[in-house]
């Protein structure tokens, strides 16, 4: 039986491509093992992103779209923004009388998604605010990440880590 030698494995096992039992080599050379380490363990992990070498900072508060260069992070051991898959920001907002505030961030598929919004109903109290971490997918290799804050009420975003392979 020829040994047949793939590039990519596929898991969805519905596919033409997907591997087969006649895909595993039987001598030990070009093993399936040997292939899955040599991709590393599959899993992330995360590195604290403590400072920026370029603009924008880190943390920010206007109502504005702020571009970030990934390679411009600086941090933790083993920071490497050429494998980044995905950022961490930290969002706050708070709305009252009705107001509303937006954070967005643009994905990898170059759609803008919002990934914090509130709006307060004008009520007693009248403000209402929301902080939490929120993970944005990066591709490995992209350049740039791009955060947009809206709405007048108090916003911020600080970017406070990155996933990459471990």
């Amino acid at each position: 039986m020829a040994k047949v030698l793939r590039t990519q494995i596929d898991l969805d096992f519905s596919a033409a491509a997907a591997l087969r039992a006649e895909d595993i080599p039987y001598d030990g050379s070009n093993s399936i093992k040997d292939k899955l380490d040599a991709l590393g363990s599959g899993g992330t992990e995360y590195i604290a992103v403590t400072g920026t070498s370029g603009t924008p900072a880190l943390l920010q508060g206007l109502a504005a779209t702020f571009t970030y260069t990934l390679s411009d992070f600086t941090g933790g051991a083993g920071l490497n923004s050429s494998v980044f898959n995905a950022v961490y920001v930290e969002c706050f907002v708070t709305a009252g009388s009705g107001a509303g505030a937006t954070i967005s961030a643009t994905f990898p598929d170059s759609s803008v998604r919002t990934i914090l919004h509130l709006k307060s109903n004008s009520g007693v109290p009248p403000i209402d605010e929301i902080r939490q971490i929120i993970r944005v997918p990066v591709n490995i290799g992209q350049t740039t990440f791009v955060l947009t804050l809206a709405g007048t009420p108090a916003k911020s975003t600080t970017i406070v880590g990155v996933d990459q392979p471990a």
